[in-house]
């Protein structure tokens, strides 16, 4: 099967969302990443690109990453906001999120991915049979 049950989440109705392995072709050497999806399918969070691809355990670093790392909403010269995840250390660069109009949106956007990563235990592989 291509999906594959992570973590034993909460037993509720309340949305999970899930992580998906996607595969870009546009770059060869590196071409797995794992996206972090809403139950609308609303892509929350793209990763780096990885060599191999993407398990249990680097969803585990991630999820690790988010619960203890730090957020901030950036301002950006073009009148967007955008959230920049960090590292436990509050140093060190995670993630980026998308432009969003308002910081409101931005602030919203981080508070998902938050969620969703605690909550999701799913990960689906869509490069396998596709």
């Amino acid at each position: 099967s291509n999906v594959t049950v992570l973590f034993e989440a909460p037993d509720t109705d309340s949305p999970k969302g899930k992580f998906v392995v996607i595969k870009d072709d546009l770059n060869p050497d590196r071409p797995y990443k794992f996206q972090l999806k809403a139950n609308n399918g609303q892509v929350l969070y793209e990763s780096e690109s990885f060599k191999i691809k993407p398990r249990a355990k680097q969803i585990e670093v991630f999820r690790n990453t988010i619960n203890n790392g730090t957020s901030t909403i950036d301002s950006e010269k073009n009148g967007t906001f955008r959230y920049k995840l960090f590292k436990p250390d509050g140093v060190t660069l995670y993630g980026v999120g998308e432009g969003y109009k308002s910081k409101e949106a931005a602030e919203s956007a981080v508070n998902s991915v938050k969620y969703f990563a605690e909550n999701s235990n799913t990960l689906e592989d869509t490069t396998v049979n596709v």
